[in-house]
């Protein structure tokens, strides 16, 4: 593996140990992880501003990735993907070498996007714009789908939620639209960790409830709101404020 090499103040920086003799202030250490690399996040005490510098390192400890630039960088996933950070929210993706897999460019980024299971070189990238725009992408840095104007960061049972100003739905992990309902929210329903249903919600609050085959369960006009307890039983709260259980067993089997 060929280091990639940087100076500061006339000294190549090719291993933890180079870092340790500038006595700078380490600020942040992660351990190797799976995919055999951490990370160091310091500070420059001897410049007159205070600079923070990253780095990665490999089990051999030598620096694999370094840059004056970059103020922040996380592995929250056991892959070779990290999340680096240069100027003031301008958020971008390297592998563990250093080549730039997104430019720091993005408000935000999710790289263990993950909710049910290990992450793996399949994982989608979560990622915020500068206008707020929510975009998933893959772990070579290609656009998967659409824009929309949400995008849950987590997926579960392989589905994402995404919400667009007349409409909700779930996206596989392509980025592809799997369900798309004329509503405003929409909640997983699990049971035995497995989504079940969702409920929906409109603009005036009202909820309802939806299979998923697509089948409209529970009207959204009807109530205000719909909690599921558990064994197809609901407790719902009606326009009035009056609440019920309600047992949907036998529609749920048809």
């Amino acid at each position: 593996m060929k280091n990639k090499v940087d100076k500061l103040y006339g000294k190549k920086i090719r291993k933890v140990q180079d870092l340790i003799k500038l006595k700078t202030d380490f600020e942040m250490v992660t351990p190797i992880n799976k995919s055999g690399f951490g990370t160091i996040r310091f500070e420059d005490i001897r410049l007159k501003k205070n600079i923070h510098i990253c780095a990665i390192f490999d089990k051999k400890l030598n620096i694999t990735f370094y840059d004056k630039n970059v103020s922040f960088i996380s592995d929250d996933s056991d892959t070779n993907l990290f999340v680096i950070k240069k100027n003031e929210d301008c958020y971008g993706v390297v592998d563990a070498l250093g080549n730039l897999i997104l430019p720091c460019v993005y408000k935000d980024i999710t790289l263990d996007t993950e909710g049910d299971k290990e992450p793996d070189e399949n994982t989608p990238i979560h990622v915020i714009t500068k206008d707020k725009q929510h975009m998933l992408f893959n772990r070579k840095g290609q656009i998967l789908g659409e824009p929309h104007q949400y995008i849950e960061s987590i997926c579960i049972n392989d589905m994402f939620k995404f919400r667009d100003e007349d409409c909700c739905g779930t996206l596989d992990r392509n980025g592809q639209v799997t369900r798309e309902f004329p509503y405003c929210r929409l909640k997983l329903v699990f049971e035995d960790e497995k989504v079940k249903y969702f409920i929906v919600e409109n603009k005036n609050l009202s909820q309802g409830l939806i299979g998923l085959n697509g089948k409209v369960l529970i009207e959204i006009k009807k109530y205000r709101r719909v909690n599921y307890l558990g064994n197809d039983k609901f407790l719902v709260v009606d326009l009035k404020e009056s609440s019920k259980i309600v047992n949907f067993h036998k529609l749920f089997k048809s």
